[in-house]
C-alpha cells in the first residue's frame, strides 16, 4: 500500500517492479522512517532510563524542527484534500529526512557523555515529538505500522484516533516510558 500511494499519483497509471518496491521499501521505511525511531529510543533509553523528559528549554534549532512539523501538517491536509497521496507522503519524508539531519546536528551522544542533560533533554524530546507526528501522519498509509510506532513511544489509544486536528506539538499528558521493540 505505502509503495503505491507514494509512486503513484492517484487516478493515474504507473510502473511497478519489485526491485523498485525494494528500494522504496529499505529508503524511506527502513533507512529513514526506522532510523530516526531506533536511533531516538535508544538515546532516551540509554541516557534517560527509558524516561521521556517532561519539560525542555528549546533552542532556535528545536523551534525550527517545531515549525516544519506545522508545516508538515498544513502541506499534508492541503495534500490530502486534493488526493495527491504521493506528495502527501513526500512532504511527511522531507520532515522525516529532516529529523535524522537534527540528530547529526545535536548529536545527542555526546551531550549525554558530556552530562548536558538540560540540552539533551530538549533534543530527545524533540526527536520524540518528531516521531510521534510521523505516527499520525504515516497512520492512514500503514496504520500497523503507525502503532507499532506509536507504542514503542509509550503511547495508548491509537494515532488515528484524534489524528490531525488532535495533534499539537508539546501537548503530553503525564510522564511517558518509551517501549523499544523490533525495528
Amino acid at each position: 500500500r505505502y509503495f503505491v500511494l507514494r509512486e503513484v499519483p492517484f487516478g493515474h497509471d504507473g510502473d511497478f517492479s519489485e526491485l523498485a518496491m525494494v528500494q522504496r521499501i529499505n529508503s524511506d521505511l527502513a533507512n529513514d522512517l526506522g532510523n530516526l525511531l531506533s536511533r531516538s529510543l535508544q538515546m532516551i533509553e540509554k541516557f534517560r532510563g527509558s524516561k521521556l523528559p517532561e519539560s525542555f528549554n528549546a533552542t532556535e534549532l528545536d523551534k525550527e524542527i517545531e515549525a516544519l512539523a506545522n508545516k508538515t501538517v498544513s502541506d499534508m491536509t492541503d495534500c490530502m484534500d486534493r488526493f495527491a497521496f504521493d506528495d502527501a507522503l513526500k512532504t511527511l519524508w522531507t520532515f522525516i529526512s529532516r529529523s535524522n539531519k537534527y540528530i547529526d546536528e545535536t548529536e545527542p551522544w555526546k551531550l549525554g557523555k558530556n552530562g548536558e542533560i538540560e540540552r539533551l533533554d530538549a533534543v530527545l524530546r524533540t526527536l520524540w515529538e518528531s516521531l510521534r507526528l510521523s505516527a499520525v501522519l504515516v497512520a492512514p498509509f500503514m496504520p500497523d505500522t503507525a502503532m507499532r510506532i506509536w507504542e514503542q513511544l509509550g503511547l495508548t489509544g491509537d494515532p488515528l484516533e484524534g489524528g490531525r486536528a488532535a495533534w499539537s506539538w508539546g501537548k503530553l499528558d503525564g510522564p511517558v516510558t518509551v517501549k523499544k521493540g523490533a525495528i
